[in-house]
């Protein structure tokens, strides 16, 4: 399995999937591909990790390919290189998740309209905008 010479656009890739071996060796290698590619070192990225953390190397820019792998030792590592930006990052996980799947219920069980809408919709953005607060906070 390798990149294959597919025409992409910056900062976007295509990997041909071609499952031939068991599914637990072919996750393993799929992983290694992409932190391969976000990392710019062979090699599975736990063994990144150790040595960055070992060398102190974990600078801004390593920490934010790491993030890019989305993988939970990455962030964990980010959390140790990081340990005052634990509340921030708590902060961005909470925005990130919101969508259509958060109001889709307030919206389809109701036909309120305006203030009575806001107060359905009140449990939904407090939290919301307690964790935008955190991250406009001037003492972060």
């Amino acid at each position: 399995m390798a990149l294959q010479d597919i025409p992409f656009r910056k900062g976007e890739a295509k990997i041909a999937l071609m499952p031939n071996c068991r599914d637990d060796r072919y996750l393993k290698m799929v992983k290694e591909l992409i932190s391969e590619k976000v990392l710019g070192s062979p090699g599975s990225y736990p063994i990144i990790l150790c040595r960055w953390t070992r060398m102190g190397q974990a600078r801004d820019e390593s920490l934010e390919r790491l993030l890019q792998l989305g993988e939970a030792e990455a962030i964990v590592a980010v959390l140790k290189a990081l340990p005052d930006s634990g509340t921030m990052l708590h902060a961005l996980l909470v925005l990130s998740a919101v969508g259509e799947a958060v109001v889709n219920p307030v919206f389809s069980r109701s036909d309120a309209i305006g203030t009575l809408m806001r107060k359905k919709l009140e449990p939904v953005f407090k939290p919301l905008r307690q964790q935008i607060k955190i991250l406009t906070s001037t003492d972060q």
